[in-house]
C-alpha cells in the first residue's frame, strides 16, 4: 500500500513540474534601423530571455526600451546589435489546463485507490 501511495505522488509531483502556466515566445527583432519597434510587441514590464551574440543568456525584466536598446531592472542596457535571440514570458493556456487537468486527474485517481483498499470504511 505505501509503494502504490509513493507512486500516484511520485506520479502527481512529476505531473505539476513538467507542466507550467507560462511559457517563452520568441520575439521577432527586426534589422531597420528606422523601425519605430525593433523588438516587436515587448513592452515594459516583460519577463525576458536573451541569447546574446556571445553566447550568454540573461533573464530579466524589462524597465525600458530606449531607442534600440532594452534596459533591464538592473539597469543593464542590451543593445539590438548584441542580442541573438530574444524570448518573452507569456501566459499558457493549454499548459494551465494541463496542470489543472493533471491535478484533477491524479486526486480522482488516488481516492479510487484509497477507496478499493477500503481506507473510508464504507
Amino acid at each position: 500500500m505505501r509503494s502504490l501511495t509513493t507512486s500516484v505522488a511520485a506520479v502527481l509531483i512529476c505531473v505539476i513540474v513538467s507542466t507550467g502556466c507560462v511559457t517563452m515566445r520568441p520575439i521577432a527583432i527586426t534589422v531597420a534601423p528606422q523601425q519605430a519597434r525593433p523588438f516587436g510587441k515587448l513592452e515594459i514590464g516583460d519577463l525576458v530571455q536573451a541569447e546574446l551574440t556571445d553566447g550568454t543568456r540573461h533573464r530579466f525584466e524589462v524597465k525600458a526600451i530606449e531607442g534600440d536598446a532594452i534596459v533591464s531592472n538592473t539597469g543593464r542596457r542590451y543593445a539590438r546589435g548584441e542580442i541573438a535571440q530574444l524570448a518573452r514570458e507569456t501566459f499558457d493556456g493549454p499548459k494551465t489546463a494541463s496542470l489543472v487537468g493533471g491535478i484533477v486527474a491524479g486526486g480522482l485517481i488516488f481516492l479510487k485507490i484509497l477507496d478499493s483498499i477500503n481506507f473510508f470504511g464504507t
